[in-house]
């Protein structure tokens, strides 16, 4: 099975629909919930995703509810 590495941005665009291109990374999700290709993060994903959802609690465009849930959950 091919393999994509995807790195921080492409998560905060399946947490947060306000990003720009959300759509893209929806659609590049469903193919590897269809099992298309396995998916491999670099080193830093978590602290990178944390950051991104944390940008955007600021934005406005996540709650701080919203945003620690989604950092729990995932």
């Amino acid at each position: 099975m091919p393999s994509l590495v995807v790195d921080a941005s492409v998560a905060i665009k399946w947490l947060n629909v306000h990003e720009m291109l959300a759509d893209k990374a929806h659609a590049l999700y469903a193919d590897y919930a269809q099992g298309q290709f396995s998916l491999l993060v670099p080193a830093f994903w978590d602290y990178e995703v944390a950051n991104g959802v944390n940008k955007a609690i600021a934005r406005g465009d996540l709650t701080m509810r919203k945003g620690t849930m989604l950092l729990h959950c995932c």
